[in-house]
């Protein structure tokens, strides 16, 4: 049986020898979609209980479109990234005037930065803040407001990333949670499962994740 190290979307599970990826661009997924309906400016940050996660800032350009700009980062051992990146978020508010009901958001970006880790039989002697890495995702979020204080969503999202040296890694993520919202605040916590693949490796695991997000106005 081969032994590997499993990495997923933020799940890192250490059983043996170092896999092959490009790093992914964003390891968390936001909460509940159309939070930030009513807000201008909204800062965000997130992680994962296997040490990576970012900070993010959005700002709304237009009804139901905002700018994302942020980081998505990893400091633990030699499987580590550093990530900026920058997105658009296109929201369908569906709650009525008490803020009940569901809503949904599709959103697109790109990252560049540093990151990535080839096996340790074909290692090249580069460390990972040596591999130029960048890449885009594409992601679905949906969600249900039981009161204008709480929702549960599910999200869903899929990433292109490369590396220098690293074959061209696909990346998919599904998660559920909850989210809890009062006044300007907001906080979830979400868990699914996540993987990768290339030409060289392939890896599925659990994920889990939590994050704070503050509406300025």
């Amino acid at each position: 049986m081969k032994h590997a190290t499993i990495l997923v979307l933020g799940v890192i599970a250490v059983t043996g020898c170092n896999p092959t990826m490009a790093p992914p661009l964003r390891t968390t997924h936001y909460g509940a979609p159309a939070r930030m309906s009513h807000h201008r400016v909204e800062v965000s940050g997130a992680g994962t209980i296997y040490g990576s996660g970012g900070a993010w800032g959005g700002l709304r350009v237009a009804p139901g479109l905002r700018v994302e700009l942020g980081t998505d980062l990893r400091f633990v051992d030699e499987e580590n990234w550093a990530l900026g990146g920058a997105g658009l978020r296109y929201t369908v508010d569906g709650r009525n005037a008490k803020l009940w009901g569901v809503a949904f958001d599709i959103e697109l970006g790109a990252a560049l930065g540093v990151g990535g880790v080839l096996d340790e039989n074909n290692a090249d002697g580069r460390s990972w803040n040596h591999r130029l890495a960048g890449g885009g995702y594409l992601g679905l979020g949906v969600g249900a407001y039981m009161t204008r204080h709480f929702a549960l969503f599910l999200r869903t999202r899929g990433q292109v990333s490369g590396a220098r040296g690293i074959p061209t890694t696909l990346w998919g993520s599904a998660l559920g949670g909850f989210e809890i919202a009062w006044g300007h605040v907001a906080w979830y916590v979400a868990g699914g499962a996540a993987g990768y693949r290339n030409d060289a490796d392939a890896a599925f695991g659990a994920t889990a994740e939590t994050g704070l997000s503050l509406r300025l106005f």
